[in-house]
């Protein structure tokens, strides 16, 4: 599969998670894993802290970004899904399935009362995000970038 200026060559590793080469032959670690609680947020801040490279505030930065997208994925529509995190050129890819096709995402806002709606708020000062919708629902990723 090609992505932006590099070449991701997908391949499941002796312990399960993907490897990625990068185009320079450079291996690295994506992790997609299903959630169905919050009871995975510990094993996925842990996955990030060993994988992804201690570069500037990167990794409390996607700790921050996936607990979040997990967090608004079980407690607006119930978990059951998966989440997935790999590196793009430039950046690491936080993406976050979910079965609501018709959620509608504004930031500052929940319907969960006034005391919640920060996530978004906060994923948007670390991160570029958006929602792309599918047949079974909608995913909603993060682009987290690596200042060069």
């Amino acid at each position: 599969m090609t992505q932006g200026r590099g070449y991701c060559l997908p391949m499941v590793g002796s312990d399960g998670q993907f490897v990625t080469l990068d185009r320079g032959g450079r291996m690295t670690r994506s992790l997609s894993h299903p959630y169905l609680d919050h009871s995975c947020l510990p094993l996925l801040r842990r996955w990030i802290r060993e994988h992804l490279p201690a570069v500037d505030d990167l990794v409390f930065r996607a700790e921050v970004v996936c607990t979040e997208l997990v967090a608004n994925a079980v407690d607006h529509v119930g978990g059951g899904g998966d989440v997935r995190i790999r590196p793009t050129p430039g950046g690491w890819l936080i993406e976050v399935d979910d079965t609501d096709p018709e959620g509608v995402l504004t930031p500052g806002r929940s319907r969960l009362g006034s005391n919640r709606g920060r996530g978004l708020t906060l994923i948007s000062a670390f991160a570029s995000w958006g929602v792309r919708r599918t047949r079974d629902g909608k995913t909603v990723w993060a682009v987290i970038d690596i200042a060069e």
